[in-house]
């Protein structure tokens, strides 16, 4: 069984029951973990928020049920790593997003995000892995390689961070070759040449 970070983002809804579509069935059967910095940033909702007791509890029992990674030698250096050369690149990034993949990538262990934009940088600079529902994710940073092509792309990538090819097309990505859009393809729609499949249900 695989680990996962989720991402603040997407603990927050799968707590609120509210995350679906193609991300809810990548992150099916995979074992939840969540950074140091997301059970901060939760307990921080619950108190501007003003939590009521029983809600606070439902996050005290979510948090127990998942792997909770603290910061400890690693995340601390990769952490003064990555956030240095972010800055050099003109492109300092928010503390607790470096944090957040500071946990990652020592660990070489993918994070689940909704806003792609906020980790890219990492993805594309650092290798992290990123697993969204958003058509650009595609896994281990890939696709910002200007090193890899296509075909290699659809060779090295596990099929559980990959998407449908009716999403590459969608957003454009008009020069992925036809066999590389099938072995790219999550699902059974043939790289894009039969109706995409319903998305899966989630289940916790």
């Amino acid at each position: 069984m695989g680990y996962v970070v989720l991402d603040t983002d997407v603990a927050s809804r799968i707590i609120k029951r509210q995350l679906g579509g193609p991300l809810a069935g990548k992150l099916t059967g995979l074992t939840w973990c969540v950074t140091f910095v997301t059970v901060g940033e939760l307990w921080q909702w619950a108190a501007m928020r003003s939590w009521g007791r029983s809600t606070r509890e439902d996050l005290e029992q979510w948090l127990g049920r998942v792997v909770v990674l603290d910061s400890d030698d690693a995340t601390s250096r990769a952490w003064g790593r990555i956030s240095a050369q972010a800055r050099r690149r003109g492109r300092p990034r928010p503390a607790n997003d470096t944090w957040i993949a500071a946990c990652c990538l020592p660990r070489g262990l993918p994070l689940a995000n909704l806003n792609l934009k906020d980790f890219e940088d990492f993805a594309e600079h650092e290798g992290l892995t990123l697993i969204t529902g958003c058509p650009a994710s595609l896994g281990s940073g890939l696709v910002h390689s200007r090193h890899l092509t296509w075909a290699d792309a659809a060779g090295t990538i596990p099929r559980i961070f990959r998407v449908c090819a009716h999403k590459l097309l969608a957003a454009g990505d008009v020069n992925v070759p036809v066999r590389a859009r099938a072995q790219l393809c999550c699902c059974r729609c043939g790289g894009g040449r039969s109706p995409p499949p319903r998305p899966l249900p989630f289940s916790a």
